[in-house]
């Protein structure tokens, strides 16, 4: 994802999932053998996927909406490989 950081701890904080967010998302996104408590996640908007949004109006829009029922899902969580994070780098510093 371009622009992210996994070593900005700044950003770290920023998208560090709480235990409440993980659950939600974790009851979304049902993946074998992968939780999301504890993760730092990346949330991308736009037709390309490239404009990352905050978390919080990321999950206003697209999250809360789902968990409540009121839409469907129009998200995809992609899980990235140990070369992908480290490959994202210290783009925003």
């Amino acid at each position: 994802m371009t622009g992210f950081s996994q070593t900005n701890y700044g950003l770290q904080a920023t998208y560090s999932l709480t235990t409440n967010e993980a659950s939600t998302l974790n009851s979304i996104f049902i993946k074998k053998d992968f939780d999301l408590n504890g993760k730092i996640i990346g949330f991308t908007v736009g037709t390309t996927g490239t404009q990352i949004e905050n978390k919080k109006k990321f999950f206003e829009k697209y999250i809360d909406p789902i968990a409540k029922g009121d839409s469907e899902n129009v998200c995809s969580l992609i899980i990235f490989t140990n070369a992908e994070k480290s490959k994202s780098g210290d783009l925003m510093s």
